[in-house]
């Protein structure tokens, strides 16, 4: 069964070909041929709520009508807060509607089975394996510690998550991190003084 996994802001392109061009000359109209006699095929979308954000949104159409039209499953991720602008976006700018699936978090016996299934240690901290039991923070803590780390407190997991996806420490042009963390800080201050 195939299936493939992009992000939105991938999408921030000018021709929907460019998706491929890290494979050569490879077209979208290549991958659906290529698959066209499999019955269950499946596309991810994650952060889908990025899809506002792309300067071109016909690029995606032509992607996800053309998947569409050659029966491919497409499953998009957001979190729930997200949920209404989407659901708003792709009945207004796409044209499809859709059904959601909520996925809700782990149980701490989930959580335990599946450290022991694949392998990976969990932390110490009974708040940290709390917050683990929610999907996203399961994966950034395995995308940041592969076999895990047990002795990692919820502290230095919650600034290891700041660093990443609010302050976006990576992303320094201009002392971009730096402002972005300096405006998430006065928010909260401020909704704190209310």
């Amino acid at each position: 069964m195939p299936f493939f996994v992009f992000k939105a802001n991938e999408f921030n392109i000018s021709n929907v070909n460019q998706l491929f061009q890290d494979y050569g000359s490879f077209t979208l109209l290549d991958l659906v041929q290529e698959y066209r006699e499999v019955k269950e095929k499946y596309v991810i979308i994650d952060s889908a709520e990025k899809l506002s954000d792309i300067e071109r949104p016909e690029v995606f159409q032509e992607f996800l009508s053309t998947l569409r039209n050659w029966g491919w499953k497409i499953l998009f991720t957001t979190r729930l807060s997200y949920l209404d602008d989407l659901k708003n976006a792709f009945i207004q700018v796409y044209d499809v509607g859709f059904e959601p699936l909520y996925i809700p978090n782990l149980t701490s016996d989930k959580l335990v089975a599946l450290s022991t299934e694949y392998q990976f240690s969990l932390p110490q901290s009974e708040r940290l394996q709390t917050l683990l039991q929610n999907p996203f923070y399961l994966k950034e803590y395995l995308h940041n510690y592969p076999g895990g780390e047990a002795t990692i407190s919820y502290v230095d997991f919650k600034d290891v998550i700041w660093n990443k996806q609010i302050a976006k420490s990576s992303y320094r042009s201009n002392n971009t991190h730096r402002k972005r963390e300096d405006c998430f800080l006065e928010i909260a201050l401020n909704y704190y003084t209310l």
